[in-house]
């Protein structure tokens, strides 16, 4: 993706959530099998070029759109407050003794007394053969089905003979070959 402002470059692609089989010409079988949601290119991030300004302290800026109703302004008032008292009272939580307490501290490294920690990261979808559920070789995994779907479709439109030979799997389910 090309940014055209000057002094600033894509950084990295940002995938969002997105129901992609509402939006295919799919059978009612196949929308069923079809994943609900899937993370799909949904933007870019965008920084200086050149070299990143490196900080041991950020401020992490949520950007949202404001909706105002008309006749309803009093409501508008209302939410503004709400939000001010949370927002000083989850500041006057994070500073009062109890949370400064070495008490409060071992508590906490209780409920979590491991430093290694276990990242969850998105299934990969492969084409396979239906008879083994070995990995079409050559073929390399995608990142969502609909990818997986797509390559199905233009690996169906070269070799029609395989319709009843290949399906798209979850990576974790490949039958390794021994």
């Amino acid at each position: 993706l090309d940014v055209s402002a000057a002094g600033f470059v894509a950084k990295k692609t940002v995938k969002e959530p997105f129901a992609t089989a509402q939006f295919r010409d799919l059978s009612s079988t196949d929308k069923l099998s079809a994943p609900g949601f899937e993370k799909q290119d949904a933007g870019v991030d965008i920084s200086v070029s050149g070299s990143d300004t490196q900080t041991s302290h950020a401020v992490k800026r949520v950007v949202t759109h404001e909706l105002i109703t008309i006749d309803t302004n009093y409501k508008e008032h209302i939410r503004k407050f709400v939000f001010t008292v949370k927002s000083w009272f989850t500041l006057l939580l994070g500073s009062n003794a109890t949370a400064l307490s070495v008490l409060s501290q071992q508590t906490a490294r209780q409920k979590v007394p491991f430093d290694t920690q276990i990242r969850a990261v998105a299934p990969g979808f492969v084409l396979a053969d239906m008879m083994t559920n070995a990995a079409v070789s050559g073929i390399a995994p995608f990142a969502t089905h609909a990818q997986a779907q797509d390559a199905l479709r233009a690996q169906l439109s070269r070799h029609p003979e395989m319709a009843t030979s290949l399906h798209i799997i979850p990576q974790a389910e490949v039958q390794i070959a021994a």
